[in-house]
């Protein structure tokens, strides 16, 4: 599953009448400074996982954020949404994120005309690993930590070394290590 275009910004930051398309494996954002790319990736937390805009979020506060996003989804995951899909494609769904107001959360629906209420534990259960783009770079490989990069990073080591049946203590072994690094990077390239 994954998020395939950001249809339609409305009163959000600097993307207000933006559209963003994704590809299905692998995206970059790329450009100069303070043109929105770490905006995109806020918007994208604040929708899967915060579920509230702040007020700094809102270019004008007397009017509502919107934003419409398309979600595609494999077979496998058909029913997600339980009956709710686009009728032009039953492996997507186009999604509507509305806060009125600052002091209210977002609501969501399918965009269709009966605007189908989708509940937010249904938002929240869409995997996502927001990665804070001011961070701190000496801390960002950190195997020890297990929060943000340093729990991913775990994760894949963790994973790694149960696939090949390694005790952490064989990892001290150069030809073992590098199988651990292929099969993290196998791992990362999924």
């Amino acid at each position: 599953m994954y998020i395939s275009e950001i249809v339609e910004i409305n009163n959000y930051r600097n993307l207000t009448g933006k559209t963003i398309t994704f590809n299905d494996t692998l995206n970059f954002l790329i450009g100069e400074n303070n043109i929105g790319k770490t905006n995109i990736l806020e918007l994208i937390n604040i929708c899967l996982a915060i579920g509230k805009f702040a007020e700094t979020d809102f270019m004008d506060i007397t009017l509502p954020i919107k934003i419409k996003f398309k979600v595609k989804y494999s077979n496998e995951e058909i029913g997600y949404f339980e009956d709710n899909f686009d009728v032009d494609d039953s492996n997507s769904i186009t999604l509507v994120a509305v806060q009125d107001s600052v002091d209210e959360r977002i609501n969501y629906y399918h965009d269709t005309p009966n605007q189908t209420k989708i509940g937010m534990a249904t938002i929240r259960t869409m995997n996502i690993l927001y990665y804070y783009a001011q961070r701190m770079p000496s801390k960002e490989v950190d195997f020890r930590k297990t929060s943000g990069s340093g729990k991913v990073l775990n994760y894949l080591i963790q994973h790694s070394l149960e696939q090949s049946e390694i005790q952490e203590k064989g990892i001290l072994k150069k030809t073992k290590l590098k199988n651990i690094v292929k099969n993290v990077n196998i791992q990362i390239k999924k």
